[in-house]
């Protein structure tokens, strides 16, 4: 019996282990072929990073260290994922020659804790605020309502993951090559799907279009380009949010002024707006507010990177990265060459 006993206990390990091997061996050349999963619209529209990943190196950002004490920053940030690894602010810095802090939106409790927080800093030498939001998240502002106080912390520098942006650039010991089934599936059925259309195509919320030049982008299959269907959200905006938005925006203006604190409203617009006029459906993409007229319209401090950003195509290869929402890093560096040009320091 108990010779049956270890016979059968062998059976399945034997087995489970045949299984496990066999998968494998299916598994690892298809995550191999398909490429290590780096950009976020890759990885949540399961598209292969084969196709969209760059494929040309860029000049690294220098990042500077901004420890300094909040009271003796020139400049204060509060921004969300384009702001958190302190590219452009890096680059910004540089320029001005000023020491610049940055806090971010979910680490801040609310904009109104973080603005309350900024006006009360005693002895503070803080000259200049910049509030930096993505297009698709503006209607936000039409929100800011008191939450719980307590002390934000800044995003310091040193917890930036690399400036190297390209899957050439990382070491083998960076790539994360993806053994999920589903990720596996879902991104191999995709890649065969779009050699079968030269179509728009959908998977999840990400949109994979064709786009009417190959230059705008340096990844194998620069003829398409993916972004979030950020459209579906916008066009779901209110006239009264977009009041709100701008009411509340101007009492923030106003706020800091009263402190002799200047205050700039960066808007990052959306991958799909930039690059609109080269996508093959650009033209049938539903009408929304234009942000950018909007703060300009009411007065606001605010800096046109929309307009900015379009005028630098189709020169600028890269702009925003290709498997990404996110500017490359050329295009943090545009963006703070751009502000360096706006920015009005008392």
């Amino acid at each position: 019996m108990n010779i049956m006993h270890r016979m059968s206990h062998k059976s399945y390990l034997l087995w489970y282990f045949s299984t496990v091997a066999g998968l494998l061996f299916i598994f690892f050349p298809v995550s191999l072929y398909l490429g290590p999963v780096e950009g976020d619209l890759t990885r949540m529209g399961y598209w292969a990073e084969r196709d969209f990943g760059l494929n040309k190196s860029q000049r690294p950002v220098s990042i500077i260290n901004d420890y300094n004490p909040p009271a003796q920053s020139d400049i204060m940030v509060l921004g969300d994922s384009f702001s958190i690894d302190t590219y452009w602010q890096s680059e910004l810095s540089a320029i001005l020659n000023k020491s610049i802090q940055t806090y971010e939106y979910t680490r801040s409790g609310c904009v109104d804790n973080w603005v309350q927080w900024l006006l009360n800093i005693k002895h503070a030498t803080v000259k200049l605020v910049i509030m930096e939001v993505i297009e698709r998240q503006f209607m936000t502002f039409s929100r800011i309502i008191p939450c719980r106080t307590f002390i934000p912390q800044p995003v310091h520098s040193a917890h930036s993951r690399t400036s190297l942006l390209t899957k050439m650039d990382l070491p083998e010991n960076r790539r994360v090559y993806s053994l999920s089934p589903q990720y596996l599936y879902h991104t191999l059925r995709n890649t065969i799907r779009m050699t079968r259309t030269n179509s728009l195509l959908v998977s999840g919320i990400v949109v994979n279009v064709p786009l009417k030049r190959s230059d705008l982008f340096s990844n194998r299959r620069s003829d398409r380009m993916l972004h979030l269907d950020e459209h579906d959200a916008k066009s779901r905006w209110s006239v009264s949010d977009m009041q709100q938005s701008i009411i509340n925006l101007r009492q923030l203006q106003a706020q800091f002024r009263a402190k002799n604190i200047e205050f700039v409203l960066v808007v990052v617009p959306d991958k799909s707006n930039v690059y609109k006029p080269y996508m093959e459906n650009g033209a049938s993409l539903p009408e929304v507010f234009d942000v950018f007229q909007e703060t300009f319209t009411a007065g606001l401090s605010a800096v046109n990177l929309l307009t900015y950003f379009r005028g630098l195509l189709p020169e600028i290869m890269d702009l925003y990265r290709p498997n990404d929402t996110h500017l490359s890093q050329e295009g943090y560096r545009l963006m703070a060459r751009v502000l360096a040009e706006n920015m009005k320091l008392p």
